[in-house]
């Protein structure tokens, strides 16, 4: 809306009043964590922590350092820091902005899982001087086709990306910001809903899991290896489990036979990556 010169400045009242919003989405988020959803979801806040406090270790040389240039290091706390923004967005209620940072995580983790399972592209990707031709080759699809050809399972599938860029990133004549309610009613962000929270909430469970997991072999990291495989194997499981929920949830609007499928093949993925890389951390 225009202002005229002499009309009070709307700016810092309406901001005033997204600010007080978003506090109180943030209170309904932790009430409905701590008094109204199931054990599973405060558990799996417990894990994400858990997760966190490893990936800001790796990312800081906590447990020791390896010296050098440390861009693996660096590559890890960017994953780090878009999984901690990715949570206090939905927190706030903003989860096509946390599906966003989520869908990146899951592009990071790509790459990383490129680099620990295909010998020489981790020095290819760093010998590349010309950025161009450097996204050419590890942008987020090349690195999907390439783990594909080499057989290695994919940590974001294709399916899982398109389906989060279609949601949270690209707009289409179908976008309807902030629908995860029972009518699918679009919103500006700010207001609970346990739909979006929990699909976002098993979505960052996920990705934070695989993240860890490939951190871990990308900068051999001295932490408890076996620990670190069982806590991402807890929250691949909430991941599974409420990805495929919130899928059944929204049958009118998917296709849910086939939404169905692609998520059992994804589990599958999931499980073979899960199964490489925990034997990789054991050598």
């Amino acid at each position: 809306m225009a202002n005229d010169g002499e009309s009070p400045n709307p700016g810092p009242t309406y901001l005033a009043a997204v600010d007080e919003q978003d506090s109180k989405c943030m209170s309904e988020f932790s009430q409905w964590v701590q008094q109204n959803s199931t054990p599973e979801v405060q558990k799996a806040q417990d894990a994400i922590g858990a997760a966190f406090w490893l990936l800001n270790g790796i990312a800081t040389c906590e447990g020791g350092c390896r010296g050098g240039d440390h861009v693996p290091e660096r590559i890890i706390a960017r994953a780090a820091s878009n999984a901690k923004g990715a949570r206090i967005l939905l927190q706030m209620g903003y989860y096509d902005e946390a599906l966003s940072l989520i869908r990146q995580i899951g592009e990071t983790a790509n790459l990383i899982g490129l680099f620990v399972t295909v010998d020489g592209t981790f020095s290819e990707w760093m010998d590349e001087a010309d950025e161009r031709r450097r996204r050419e080759k590890f942008g987020p699809g090349p690195v999907r086709r390439r783990l594909q050809e080499a057989g290695r399972p994919l940590p974001m599938t294709g399916d899982l990306y398109g389906r989060l860029s279609g949601l949270s990133v690209h707009v289409n004549p179908q976008t309807a910001p902030q629908s995860h309610n029972e009518h699918q009613l679009p919103t500006l962000g700010g207001h609970f809903q346990e739909k979006g929270a929990l699909a976002t909430l098993g979505h960052l469970c996920d990705v934070v899991g695989l993240t860890l997991v490939v951190a871990v072999m990308f900068t051999g990291a001295r932490v408890d290896r076996t620990k670190v495989a069982d806590l991402a194997e807890l929250l691949l499981s909430f991941g599974n489990k409420w990805e495929l929920e919130a899928l059944e949830e929204h049958q009118s609007k998917f296709q849910h036979t086939e939404a169905i499928e692609r998520s059992a093949r994804r589990q599958r993925a999931t499980r073979t990556l899960h199964r490489l890389m925990t034997q990789k951390l054991d050598q």
